[in-house]
């Protein structure tokens, strides 16, 4: 690419444009399931298996010292 592209790639990036019908989708799913289930601190969401759910419920921790 050139100079003389540069005011043409500017504009490019200031340009909007909408999501595909099944991007915009997949965006709604996840608004609808996973938003209402966040948490509200700044962690990544992580989703795991039912199974990996239970280990975790059930595995015993150590008392703190």
């Amino acid at each position: 690419m050139t100079r003389a592209d540069a005011p043409r790639r500017a504009k490019d990036v200031e340009t909007v444009v909408l999501a595909e019908p099944r991007a915009a989708g997949r965006q709604a799913q996840t608004a609808e399931h996973y938003e209402p289930h966040r948490a509200e601190e700044k962690y990544p969401p992580v989703m795991l298996s039912v199974d990996e759910l239970t280990r975790i419920s059930t595995t015993i921790t150590p008392e703190p010292v």
